[in-house]
């Protein structure tokens, strides 16, 4: 789970439908609110309605495609867990945060997602707005503590000459 309990949001690129459909109904069931596309054009319309935590790629998806995904993923959210979810070597995985074999056990997936979203919220403290209600948390101490300072304060006077 997000901020207030809401479902972290992943965005599943894939262009073969079985595998597609197999990590979309995995990260569903483990609670994931899942938006499942076929290209990085599809990907981007749907970043226009929603900022997402996690990107999956899947195999067979082309190396242009699968760049331009986690680029534009990034670029709204630039703590987002990238996977990809691959069945051969792949060139061009410096941004992926876990590359996992599909025909490996398939709850790995949830599995790895859960871990490195749990990293970084270990990391950050729960993440943006988590740190800002500190903050604001902080400021509201600072702000009561210097009010009672000054209703301590003796008050001056000067007298009418």
């Amino acid at each position: 789970m997000g901020a207030k309990g809401k479902p972290r949001a992943v965005l599943n690129v894939g262009v073969e439908p079985t595998y597609q459909n197999l990590r979309h109904m995995l990260l569903s069931e483990a609670g994931f609110a899942v938006t499942s596309v076929e290209t990085a054009k599809a990907a981007a319309e749907a970043m226009k309605r929603k900022t997402f935590d996690v990107l999956v790629v899947g195999a067979w998806v082309s190396k242009e495609e699968r760049n331009r995904a986690v680029r534009l993923v990034k670029e709204k959210n630039p703590g987002a867990v990238v996977v990809f979810y691959y069945d051969q070597n792949i060139d061009g995985t410096e941004a992926a945060d876990a590359i996992l074999n599909f025909r490996g056990d398939h709850a790995d997936l949830v599995r790895t997602i859960q871990h490195l979203l749990a990293k970084i919220d270990q990391k950050d403290g729960g993440g943006p707005k988590a740190k800002a209600n500190k903050l604001a948390a902080v400021i509201g101490w600072v702000g009561a503590s210097v009010a009672e300072l000054v209703a301590e304060l003796p008050v001056w006077t000067l007298a009418a000459a």
